[in-house]
C-alpha cells in the first residue's frame, strides 16, 4: 500500500510527547508500507531529508495576529486552523495526490486535515492526538483574565463545531484511548483512601524535554508588565512555539550590571497540551488542581536548606528521565530534562567494572550518554554565567538509592556529590524513621510540592 503521511511538524528530531508518538507511528508505517511525507517547518529550519520515501517540507510562519484572528472568523474556522493554513502546502499535497497513486492519506492531527483534497478517492485516516475542543474547554477553566476567558470560551465552541464536521470526512478516526485515563481516574480515589488523604485539592509537577525553568533578565519595567514582556523573551529560549506553551513568571530581584538596572525573572514553561491532559485526568478522579509546577523547581524548594549559598547542581534520577536544576544563592537558574535515568545506571551496575576503583561502574552506553548530557548542561551553564564555579551536586530520586552512585558521579564529573534529602521534614507518627530516611531522596519532588502548599 502506498501512503501519504501529513504531519504539522518535522519528525526527524522529535522532542515532545506528541512528536515522539507521531515519529514512532511513522516508523511503524514505513516498516510495512511505502510512505511519502508532507509537513511544515519553521523558516529557519533546514528541509527534512529521509532515507526512504519522498518528503515535502513547506515553511510556515505560525505567529498569532489580529489579521489572522479576523481572517479565521471570516473563514469560519478556528484560529489554530487559520494559523496552519498554507496555499503552498495545499498545492503541494494536491500535486502529490494527483501524481503519486496513493492508496491512503494518513493525517497526523486535526491541523492537517484541511489539506486532504475533496476528490481523493482512497482511504482517509485521521489520527486525533486529543479531543481538541476538550483541551480548549480546560484552557477556559484555567484562564484567570475575564476578557481572555470569554475569548477562549468562544474559541472552544468554534473548535468543537469544526471537529464535529471534520470526523465525517474520514473513513477511520483514532485517538488516545480513554481506557488509560479512566483507569487512572478509577485508581486514584482508592490510593487516597488507603493513605487516609481526604483533601481533594492537589499540586502537581510536570517534566519533559519541553518543560523548563530559567532565569532571564529584562529592562526595568513595571511589575504588572512583566508577564506580557516575557512572552517575547521566551521565544528565544523555548524549544516549542510560545503559543503552544503555558508560561509563568516570577520576579526574583533587581540587579545592577555595568551601571544599568535590570530585573531578574524566573520563567517557567510547559507544553499546554501536557498540562491540560494532566488536569483532565485528575478532574475525572474528582481532584482539583491548585497549581502546576516544573519538577525542578519543586526539587529546589525541598532541598533549599542545602543550597542556600554557592552554586549547586540538583539531579533527580528517575526511572527513565533525569531532571537537572542548577541553583545559585538559593535561586533556581536553569532546569533541563534528560531522557535517560536510573535504568541506564542499573544496567551499568550489573556489568563488572573494568577499573580497579571500587567506586567506578562499568561504562555502559546508557550511563555514558547520561553523563555526557550532564557535562553538556554544566558547560552550558558555565558559558551563560561567565565561568561560574559549581560547588557540588546533590542526587535525589529513585536512582540516588543505588549503592555508590554518588561516588561514581563524583569521579566522572569531578565534583563533590552527595545524596539530597529534605531537611526539617518529620515522618508521620505511624512511619518508622529509618524507613522514611531510606526513601526520602525518592520523595524530594513530592515534598517540594507539599512545601509550596504550606508556604
Amino acid at each position: 500500500m502506498k501512503v501519504l503521511f501529513l504531519t504539522p511538524r518535522r519528525l526527524d528530531e522529535p522532542r515532545s510527547g506528541g512528536t515522539i508518538k507521531s515519529a514512532a507511528l511513522l516508523s511503524y508505517l514505513e516498516a510495512k508500507q511505502d510512505v511519502d511525507v508532507a509537513c511544515f517547518r519553521d523558516h529557519d529550519e533546514r528541509p527534512w531529508e529521509r532515507d526512504a520515501g519522498r518528503v515535502v517540507t513547506v515553511p510556515l510562519e505560525r505567529r498569532r495576529s489580529v489579521r489572522r484572528l479576523v481572517s479565521s472568523y471570516a473563514e469560519r474556522v478556528p484560529l489554530s486552523i487559520e494559523r496552519n493554513r498554507s496555499p503552498e502546502m495545499a498545492d503541494r499535497v494536491s500535486e502529490l495526490v494527483a501524481s503519486g497513486g496513493y492508496d491512503a492519506v494518513f493525517v497526523d492531527g486535526w491541523l492537517m486535515a484541511q489539506y486532504v483534497p475533496d476528490a481523493f478517492a482512497g482511504l482517509r485516516l485521521l489520527h486525533e492526538h486529543n479531543a481538541e475542543h476538550v483541551m480548549w474547554r480546560r484552557h477556559t477553566e484555567l484562564e484567570t483574565h475575564a476578557l481572555r476567558r470569554s475569548l477562549v470560551r468562544v474559541e472552544a465552541g468554534r473548535v468543537r463545531r469544526y471537529e464535529a464536521g471534520l470526523l465525517s470526512r474520514f473513513d477511520v478516526v483514532f485517538a488516545v484511548s480513554e481506557r488509560d485515563r479512566e483507569a487512572l481516574a478509577a485508581a486514584l480515589p482508592a490510593v487516597l483512601r488507603e493513605a487516609k488523604i481526604r483533601s481533594r485539592r492537589v499540586i502537581i509537577s510536570v517534566t519533559g524535554q519541553n518543560v523548563l525553568a530559567r532565569v532571564l533578565r529584562l529592562p526595568p519595567i513595571p511589575e504588572e508588565e512583566i508577564k506580557q514582556a516575557i512572552r517575547w523573551e521566551a521565544e528565544r529560549h523555548l524549544p516549542i512555539p510560545v503559543d503552544d506553551a503555558v508560561l509563568d513568571v516570577q520576579l526574583v530581584r533587581e540587579v545592577v550590571e555595568n551601571g544599568e538596572r535590570q530585573l531578574e525573572v524566573l520563567l517557567a514553561a510547559a507544553p499546554e497540551g501536557v498540562v491540560l491532559s494532566y488536569i483532565e485526568a485528575l478532574d475525572a478522579a474528582r481532584l482539583t488542581v491548585d497549581a502546576v509546577e516544573v519538577g525542578g523547581l519543586a526539587m529546589a524548594r525541598a532541598l533549599s536548606q542545602m543550597v542556600e549559598t554557592g552554586t549547586r547542581v540538583l539531579v533527580n534520577l528517575g526511572a527513565s528521565m533525569t531532571e537537572l536544576a542548577i541553583v545559585r544563592g538559593g535561586v533556581p537558574q536553569f532546569t533541563r530534562t534528560i531522557l535517560s535515568g536510573q535504568e541506564a545506571v542499573s544496567r551499568a551496575v550489573a556489568i563488572p567494572a573494568p577499573r580497579q576503583d571500587a567506586d567506578a561502574f562499568a561504562l555502559a552506553p546508557g550511563l555514558d550518554e547520561l553523563l555526557t548530557q550532564l557535562r553538556r548542561s554544566l558547560d552550558f551553564f558555565r558559558a551563560q554565567f561567565g565561568g561560574t564555579t559549581i560547588d557540588g551536586m546533590l542526587l535525589c530520586g529513585g536512582g540516588a538509592r543505588i549503592p555508590r552512585i554518588d561516588r561514581h558521579f563524583a569521579l566522572e564529573l569531578d565534583l563533590p556529590v552527595s545524596i539530597g534529602t529534605p531537611a526539617g521534614v518529620e515522618p508521620h507518627a505511624g512511619l518508622d524513621p529509618a524507613s522514611f530516611n531510606a526513601v526520602a531522596p525518592q520523595l524530594v519532588v513530592a515534598i517540594g510540592l507539599a512545601m509550596r502548599a504550606v508556604a
